[in-house]
């Protein structure tokens, strides 16, 4: 049995560093497949809470950050 390429999903998390008077700082990540997605999110919500401001997400490609 063949498999059809997954689509990717796109997960968005935003961080307010300096309250939510400024704008936030939001990164963006394409993801595929559906365990990939549930440890991507854990290591990002992980990354953001130790403060870290440019997480780097295994199995994840970075697609926006503003």
């Amino acid at each position: 049995m063949s498999r059809a390429p997954l689509l990717p999903w796109t997960i968005e998390a935003r961080s307010y560093p300096w309250g939510k008077r400024f704008p936030p700082i939001v990164f963006a990540y394409e993801i595929r497949g559906r365990v990939e997605i549930e440890r991507c999110l854990n290591e990002l919500a992980s990354a953001l809470e130790r403060g870290d401001g440019a997480p780097i997400v295994r199995g994840a490609e970075r697609v926006r950050q503003s």
